[in-house]
């Protein structure tokens, strides 16, 4: 915008220096003014053309034209040749381009004019790129060109342009008084005729003011008969707001000898046209008269005010975009509609004479379709409470007029709008407002928000105002849809999808906040971990539908008991909640809350009708204990729960005997790491007994530790430490690896034997696993029938869902799976249909006392007809007489391992019983 202004400020002083060169003293007046606009614009040359036309009644001169090919160069220069009275080639120029029987147009341009005039006369001796012709209005018989031409091919800016048309008037001028003195010094070519047909006003009065000779054309622009122009004043044809200017231009002829003017001539119609004349002193008849020359410049005059209406209408429009960058860049980083609605307000109170506005969003569920207030300026809270709340497309009320039609809704009265209530009319007037305009904001068609403004007169709005209006209301939208979607991305984050209770990153987030006020306070904060018993059973039988809605009601219960206190409930996963107390004195106080909750869950609970009844085991921890943060708080109320639901209690207060990691624990898992690089682990093979063949066909893996400082270590030791750490997963590619090498070692040695490996839940949660393991099968060329897999019941049951996608895919890898320790833990029959084993192996629980304890008997032998029909095979576990070994074989069990076959022996061991009982 400021180079724009540049620009035309510098074209208007260029404008204004061309105009005073015609008051120079040399005769030549027309060649200086185009050598000035040939140096201004920098062109190789500047002529003028003059041409005549046919004319019945100048038939000599045309015929004598035409012999001089009917034109000539009256001045002007191309490079330094000067160009006076030379001919000029009208048949072959560009002045008959479109008709040749058609001089007129303002405007002829042509580029790469050697191309396509070679043959001109005067043209094709130079080598002309760039041509361009303007004609300037003269008498009916003659026309005149002000022709541009240069040896580059160039375009004509529409600065440039505008510079040439403001020219045009004043070299028109100057020929005319040129042509007038001329004739003037002959007086026998001083005749009416000649004047009539001059296209511009052309006049002679005395130092009176009275007329003493004008022409045709001035009649027909004032509308005054001959017998009227000899009774007027000169000024009589003037607009009365220039007559004081003309009449000191008139005076400033008389007295200086020229002078000229812009002035608005008036005629006897009122009808206004813009003028520009030039007039001198000359000698008349032995008297001082003024002849004077004017041409009508309304045109170039319009043109003028159409450009500064631009300039001014960029000039805002430049304003509206600066400004909309300003709200788009104050708006950017802002992720909160609060904050989004404050800023907004900010800038509209900047930009707009509003004495009021409001911004209303709607909530963040956006189901209810609500808006509310939540940022205003300048309203009485009369009108913000009864306006607190209005639903989208309410038409009693402004905000849902916008909203009802997706655009905005301006009101001229708003105390007069149709359809609104008379209350909000009554609370209007009193406010004072006479008009307002309300922006909708939205996002792909879904209402968002409004922003209304208020104004304490009648407000009349453009539509350039509303356009700048409804893009502010979209950059707006833009930046209230992105904290919107910031919000739902937060909220989601720290809420559970199911509940929609805070989850564990908020627990984490809200227990860290009461840590740190409690170091300002005498309070303390605790922590409740519940886990309901029997959930699973629930789920189970009932249905994930009727758990879920079970999850749901007990999570809005517990939350209403909590409803008047400062704690806080939350689902961490599955059937677990937490309670966090963040202002308790004593152990007491959490304890008395856990005792609510207990008693609150003892209750049946209706669920489709159905009376469930549940209870939940509750572990308990407080920063009374010591414990500084949400992970030791976390872990030590999960010991207690744990502890709670072992003994039956319901509730348990975490104690330092709870811990599981003694120092000892911790020792082993330290050097954990160390054992792996350095060899300390060794496998050890358990033979198992085929009944069919008899003969062992198998064995399983069962890992040891030669511990440096505790010497040798069995897995019951170390296992369960590791379990709970990510060092599970080394540990069991280790074991892993290592079978696969001993598989093709027994093969090298001609045995053919299938082992087992145990892995844990951890195993099962991580889908990197099943990539190693196949990864190191292709590596030691392991077939899949070499290898299966063992899982207890318990890490089954930690995440069926998960757990039975995992055995899929190690099913599709080829390898098998075995269900160990059956029986011992809460196995779901639903799940051991579902879930693709081969191998069920019985709990040496059952096995080992079922020749003296008939119900264990029985309990096997169920569990081997459950196999059976589930078609999978059995292995009973434990065996360590003869008498059990034969019942199982009555009973049809298929495989046996125990202590009465053979103890757990190292690789070179296990090969030479195997050799040895395949030699008997």
């Amino acid at each position: 915008m400021c180079r724009l202004n540049m620009q035309l400020t510098e074209i208007q002083e260029k404008i204004n220096t061309f105009n005073q060169l015609i008051f120079t003293e040399r005769t030549d007046k027309v060649g200086i003014l185009l050598k000035y606009i040939r140096d201004y614009l920098q062109l190789d040359g500047v002529f003028i053309v003059e041409v005549f036309l046919k004319n019945e009644t100048n038939a000599e001169v045309e015929q004598d034209l035409e012999q001089k090919k009917s034109a000539r160069i009256i001045a002007g220069k191309i490079l330094e040749e000067d160009l006076m009275s030379m001919a000029y080639d009208i048949e072959t120029s560009p002045l008959l381009k479109q008709n040749p029987e058609n001089l007129q147009g303002n405007s002829i341009w042509i580029d790469n004019l050697s191309t396509e005039f070679p043959k001109h006369c005067l043209l094709s001796k130079l080598p002309i790129q760039f041509y361009q012709a303007f004609e300037l209005n003269m008498s009916s018989q003659l026309s005149r060109f002000l022709i541009l031409v240069d040896r580059k091919s160039r375009a004509i800016s529409e600065n440039t342009l505008y510079f040439i048309q403001q020219c045009l008037p004043v070299l028109t001028a100057m020929l005319e008084i040129q042509q007038l003195k001329v004739e003037l010094d002959s007086e026998k070519k001083l005749t009416k005729a000649q004047l009539d047909a001059i296209p511009a006003l052309v006049y002679i009065f005395n130092k009176n003011g009275q007329f003493l000779r004008w022409n045709r054309y001035y009649q027909e622009l004032t509308g005054y008969t001959d017998e009227e122009m000899e009774t007027l004043h000169g000024l009589d044809t003037i607009h009365p707001d220039d007559k004081e200017k003309v009449a000191a231009g008139m005076e400033k002829v008389f007295k200086e000898g020229k002078a000229t003017l812009v002035y608005t001539a008036y005629s006897k119609k009122k009808i206004k046209r813009t003028m520009f004349g030039m007039a001198e002193r000359i000698n008349y008849q032995g008297e001082d008269v003024l002849i004077g020359v004017a041409t009508d410049i309304s045109a170039q005059k319009k043109i003028e005010e159409d450009l500064r209406l631009s300039e001014n209408k960029l000039k805002k429009s430049n304003k509206r975009l600066m400004l909309l960058k300003s709200l788009s860049d104050r708006l950017h980083n802002l992720m909160n509609v609060e904050a989004i609605a404050d800023e907004v307000l900010e800038i509209f109170a900047e930009i707009s004479d509003a004495e009021k506005s409001v911004f209303r969003v709607n909530k963040l569920n956006e189901q209810e379709n609500e808006l509310h207030i939540i940022a205003s300026r300048g309203f009485s809270q009369e009108i913000l409470a009864l306006q607190a709340i209005t639903q989208v497309g309410n038409v009693n009320e402004p905000s849902g007029i916008a909203t009802a039609k997706n655009q905005i809704a301006t009101f001229g009265s708003l105390e007069d709008a149709k359809n609104l209530t008379s209350t909000f009319t009554r609370l209007i007037k009193k406010e004072g407002i006479n008009s307002g305009i309300i922006i909708p904001l939205s996002y792909n068609g879904k209402i968002l928000g409004v922003v209304s403004l208020a104004f304490l007169y009648e407000q009349k709005f453009e539509q350039e105002q509303l356009e700048f209006y409804k893009s502010v209301g979209a950059s707006v939208s833009l930046a209230l849809n992105n904290a919107r979607q910031f919000e739902k991305v937060q909220y989601q984050a720290k809420h559970d999808s199911l509940t929609d209770l805070p989850n564990r990153v908020s627990l984490h987030d809200d227990c860290k906040l009461a840590l740190e006020e409690n170091k300002l306070s005498s309070d303390y904060t605790g922590l409740l971990l519940l886990d309901l018993d029997h959930f699973k059973e629930i789920n189970d039988t009932l249905g994930h539908h009727v758990g879920d809605a079970l999850l749901c009601k007990v999570g809005s219960l517990i939350e209403s008991i909590l409803e008047k206190t400062h704690s806080r409930i939350y689902r961490l996963g599955g059937d677990e909640f937490a309670v966090l107390i963040p202002d308790h004195k004593t152990i007491e106080d959490i304890h008395h809350q856990a005792e609510k909750i207990q008693k609150l869950l003892q209750q049946a609970i209706d669920i489709d009708d159905l009376q469930l009844e549940i209870n939940a085991s509750i572990g308990m921890s407080s920063s009374i204990q010591g414990l500084v943060d949400i992970h030791e708080l976390l872990r030590c109320a999960d010991m207690a729960m744990y502890a709670a639901k072992n003994s039956g209690s319901g509730i348990a207060v975490y104690k330092p005997e709870m811990e599981f990691l003694t120092p000892e624990r911790k020792a082993i898992l330290a050097d954990l790491s160390e054992a792996i690089r350095t060899d300390q682990l060794f496998l050890q093979y358990q033979p198992i007994w085929d009944f069919k063949t008899n003969s062992f066909i198998a064995c399983e893996a069962l890992i040891r530790w030669n511990h440096p400082e505790y010497g040798l270590l069995f897995p019951d030791k170390f296992i369960p430490i590791v379990e709970i750490t990510k060092m599970i997963h080394p540990m069991t590619i280790w074991v892993f690896e290592k079978v696969c090498q001993q598989i093709n070692q027994w093969k090298g040695q001609g045995l053919e034997l299938k082992v087992t490996i145990n892995i844990s839940t951890r195993n099962l949660l991580d889908d990197s696993c099943e990539e190693k393991f196949a990864q190191l099968m292709k590596q030691y060329q392991i077939k899949p029938n070499n290898i299966s897999l063992e899982v207890t019941e318990t890490a089954l049951m930690h995440d069926p869902e998960r757990t039975l996608t995992y055995i899929k895919n190690i099913n599709n890898m080829g390898l098998q799976f075995s269900l160990d320790d059956f029986g011992t833990g809460h196995s779901s029959l639903t799940y051991l249909r579902k879930l693709s084993f081969q191998t069920l192996k019985i709990d040496r629980s059952f096995v080992i006392d079922m020749a003296r304890i008939p119900q264990n008997k029985i309990i096997v032998e169920s569990t081997i007809n459950l196999a059976h029909n589930l078609k999978m095979n059995v292995v009973a576990e434990g065996v360590e007489d003869k008498e059990t070994l034969k019942q199982l074989e009555d009973l049809g069990c298929d495989f046996a391992q125990g202590y009465f076959m053979s103890h757990p022996l190292n690789a070179d061991e296990f090969i030479q019983f195997i050799l040895q009982h395949q030699s008997k």
